[in-house]
């Protein structure tokens, strides 16, 4: 796997890295450590130049520190290093360089330097989020210790929340850890009966278990312990939300779009509140060649 890794240098950003060298060892991993110089719009007055030159020295040297904590966080795992700076608005040029790179993941911390984005994603990651074409990690400091992971698997039995349970088998990174798949159904109407609902939520729960076998089987994924549920809510975002806090879910795994229309590169309504307001990391998976 080939993973593009933003770094700013801040604590927020080593989150990231942290849940990479913690992750067990799959394929050999190909890391692309990238950090993006935002340069500050000054006017070319006097002593501007001189200022100019010395901020962009200093965040040079601080995305060097980066890097250096990066190769000694990954240090003894099967991992290829390579970086970059680049310089310009931040989420585009993660976006570019994703393009350029080839990668299969972007990986990115979800915190940016305001308090604020202790409850809402900061603006770069939200973006790169948002825009990508790739895969992306969006991922939120704990103090748990990886790799005993739960995952989340938001499952509609579209083409794109199938992907993600398949990206997530063949990554490796799940293979000793527990998977909940989990589908949502809307809330009954009032003129149901309690056996009719018990029907509908059976009828769900066994077209559920069919598209898990019916994966494993296509796909030959690798066999992850994976526990299906079936749940009701009349907004599938908070329920998926609801769901992650109440069983302490680590990573939520989601394709971009489910059975929505949107473009492809851009973020249906319910991974966009999954990825806003989760507890926890969360994985939004595309397909590159623009099947989903």
């Amino acid at each position: 796997m080939k993973v593009l890794l933003g770094t700013d240098g801040s604590e927020n950003a080593d989150a990231a890295v942290s849940m990479l060298a913690q992750l067990p060892d799959a394929d050999p991993l190909e890391i692309i450590v990238i950090s993006v110089l935002q340069i500050p719009d000054l006017h070319y007055t006097l002593g501007s130049t001189a200022a100019r030159e010395s901020y962009v020295i200093e965040q040079n040297k601080r995305f060097g520190q980066a890097f250096e904590r990066v190769k000694s966080l990954l240090e003894g795992r099967n991992v290829r290093l390579d970086c970059m700076i680049r310089s310009g608005h931040v989420g585009k040029t993660i976006l570019e360089a994703s393009e350029e790179c080839d990668v299969d993941l972007i990986v990115i911390g979800a915190l940016g330097q305001s308090l604020i984005d202790y409850v809402l994603l900061g603006s770069t990651s939200d973006f790169v989020a948002t825009y990508a074409k790739r895969s992306v990690l969006v991922v939120r400091p704990t103090d748990k210790l990886y790799p005993d992971l739960r995952f989340l698997v938001a499952c509609d039995g579209s083409d794109a929340s199938e992907s993600a349970y398949a990206q997530l088998a063949g990554s490796g990174w799940a293979g000793c850890s527990s998977v909940d798949l989990v589908h949502v159904l809307p809330p009954p109407v009032q003129w149901m009966t309690q056996e009719d609902q018990a029907v509908i939520r059976q009828a769900a729960s066994d077209e559920l278990e069919q598209q898990l076998a019916s994966l494993r089987l296509r796909d030959k994924l690798p066999s992850l312990d994976t526990t299906t549920h079936v749940v009701e809510s009349g907004h599938v975002g908070k329920r998926l939300v609801q769901f992650a806090e109440e069983n302490a879910t680590d990573m939520v795994v989601m394709g971009s779009t489910g059975r929505s229309l949107l473009a492809r590169f851009l973020l249906g309504s319910v991974s966009r509140f999954v990825l806003r307001h989760a507890p926890c990391s969360v994985w939004i998976s595309r397909d590159p060649e623009g099947t989903q």
